[in-house]
């Protein structure tokens, strides 16, 4: 430096400056923008893969519950068979129990899942290996006793197995005989009964930015769900470095990997990271991927725009460093200060114009640098933005996936209606208002005739058509209609009174009838009708909600038991036939 000249030093110590500066500010945000970008990516592949196992998750148990609630549903159709045979005399009570129970003891779910059945008091009435025993000090046998009906899961550890295994049950009550019909199953012997096909199009649908995708395998490295190789074993891949990445994966169960593999579309490996996460009821991976490349896209965007500043950075201050050093040492010593206070992070600063000479024109042009700089920090902040808003629509998606997947779990897959699980959080929810409210149980007369007479695709078709019926019969949108179950409806209507409740059932009646759909095999008429019970929830004060569906599901008995196509309403002293149909 010192056998330099004034001036050259003046220029070099002066672009090297600027240069720097500038450098390190385009360093730092490119770092803060890298590590913002990376952490949401990781964050929203993290969810996105989450939301997908809970859609897995609901479909499993959805299915579990459906098939132990047909079989228990049989059970207790054959319990009421042999009932009725008891009431004709045909059969005494003894022997009519005896074979019930027979029958029950010789039934098997899946694998090794059975029916048992409880009384009130927790006597095992029928059972394979235990009948006789009294089981009411288990805690889950004290929720049947409580509850009678519906869904239930725990824990059971016979004394060969070395520690308690889940099991999956559904138990319907038999009151006349004060049976508590219960069929059981371990939950892994239940798996055979799920269809991928019930939500591979749902996970084939999710986007991942332009090339990213979910997919699903199996622990032999078998791919269950994935958008062109389906079928294929994945389980002896390596990656472009030879790790048996798909085998570490399967050993890690849950977690992070990133690995290059092939991308034989355009002939080259790229980095990919993928989130995965074990199911463990069904021995699946669920794993969401992007790659490397995608993920830093726009910070290459970035990254050239900081490029593209630092260069006219270095140009503007080789040309300031120029000028400056032909004048004199005060004007120089100003031009010092004003630096100083640009490195401090001072960008308003500014310097007397006017001047006609040298120093006037290389403090005009210093002025024009510092401009440059802020507004290309301005480009700095606003690509910084246009990456963070990027990275919030990527969130965005996978909310609205997030909520579409809600809905779906929420849904009858048949009739697109509101299913059980809405209806309960539903009626929950109206218990807690003041406003008036009914509910209508809704089933379709010998449909298991129809089922068996046309087969149970015109069956399913059947359900669709009596579900649009009633839909369309609905006043307004706040108007609530589920599958209760089978072929039985329920409709929950706020705001409405006696009157308006009854002209419901009739719309309803009418317009089922109308659809004229045949069924031969009818008693009262050859088409498609249906019975309906109504209760209203002034009725029931100060009890929940359970004891109106159940009020309804009384007056829905009465319809059927007077002949079928009408509709009865719940009161204190008997349910009423609803006359004007």
């Amino acid at each position: 430096m010192k056998r330099l000249g004034f001036s050259r030093q003046l220029i070099i110590l002066l672009t090297v400056l600027v240069v720097i500066c500038t450098f390190l500010t385009g360093l730092v945000a490119y770092r803060v923008s890298s590590d913002s970008n990376w952490d949401l990516t990781v964050q929203n592949l993290q969810r996105l893969t989450d939301s997908t196992v809970d859609l897995i998750d609901a479909s499993v148990n959805a299915s579990m519950r459906n098939h132990l609630r047909a079989t228990v549903e049989k059970d207790v159709e054959l319990i009421s068979y042999y009932h009725e045979q008891v009431e004709a005399g045909n059969k005494t009570l003894e022997s009519a129990q005896a074979e019930v129970i027979h029958l029950l003891n010789s039934q098997t779910v899946g694998h090794s899942g059975y029916t048992y059945v409880l009384n009130s008091v927790g006597d095992l009435v029928g059972h394979p290996i235990l009948m006789g025993t009294n089981i009411a000090e288990f805690a889950f046998v004290q929720d049947q006793m409580d509850r009678k009906e519906g869904a239930l899961e725990y824990e059971w550890k016979n004394p060969s197995d070395p520690v308690p295994k889940k099991k999956v049950a559904y138990m319907m009550y038999f009151e006349p005989w004060d049976y508590i019909v219960t069929v059981s199953s371990y939950e892994k012997d239940l798996i055979d009964l799920i269809h991928v096909d019930d939500f591979e199009a749902n996970i084939l649908s999710i986007e991942i930015g332009e090339k990213g995708y979910t997919y699903v395998m199996n622990s032999r490295g078998e791919l269950i769900i994935h958008p062109d190789r389906k079928g294929e074993s994945l389980y002896d891949r390596k990656d472009a470095n030879g790790r048996y990445f798909i085998q570490d994966m399967i050993r890690r169960k849950n977690g992070r990997i990133i690995y290059p593999w092939e991308n034989v579309s355009e002939g080259r490996f790229q980095e990919k990271m993928v989130i995965f996460r074990y199911y463990e009821p069904l021995d699946w991976y669920v794993c969401s991927g992007v790659t490397i490349e995608e993920i830093q896209r726009p910070l290459g965007i970035l990254q050239n725009r900081l490029l593209v500043v630092l260069g006219i950075a270095f140009l503007l201050a080789l040309l300031a460093a120029l000028i400056i050093s032909r004048i004199i040492v005060r004007p120089i010593r100003s031009l010092i200060g004003a630096m100083e206070s640009v490195i401090d992070g001072d960008y308003e600063w500014t310097l007397p114009l006017g001047r006609k000479d040298v120093m006037g024109r290389l403090t005009e042009i210093f002025q024009r640098m510092i401009l440059t700089i802020r507004v290309s920090l301005d480009e700095s902040e606003a690509a910084k933005k246009m990456l963070e808003d990027s990275n919030r629509s990527l969130e965005r998606k996978v909310q609205e996936r997030t909520r579409e997947l809600e809905l779906l779990s929420n849904q009858d897959g048949l009739t697109k209606l509101f299913n059980r699980r809405k209806l309960d959080e539903h009626l929950s929810k109206l218990e807690q208002g003041d406003l008036e409210w009914s509910v209508l149980m809704i089933d379709i007369d010998e449909f298991k005739k129809y089922n068996d007479t046309y087969g149970h695709v015109a069956g399913d078709e059947c359900l669709k058509r009596v579900a649009q019926a009633i839909q369309g019969c609905m006043r307004l949108s706040t108007d609530f209609v589920a599958r209760y179950g089978g072929e039985e409806f329920c409709v929950v209507m706020e705001g409405v009174d006696t009157k308006q409740t009854e002209q419901l059932t009739i719309r309803i009646l009418r317009a089922v009838e109308k659809l004229n759909i045949p069924n031969k095999e009818a008693i009262n008429k050859s088409i498609i009708t249906v019975s309906v019970g109504a209760a209203l929830a002034k009725n029931f004060r100060g009890k929940s909600e359970k004891a109106v569906v159940e009020a309804a599901d009384q007056a829905l008995y009465s319809a059927k038991e007077a002949g079928r196509n009408r509709a009865f309403l719940w009161t204190e002293s008997g349910s009423v036939w609803i006359k004007n149909y």
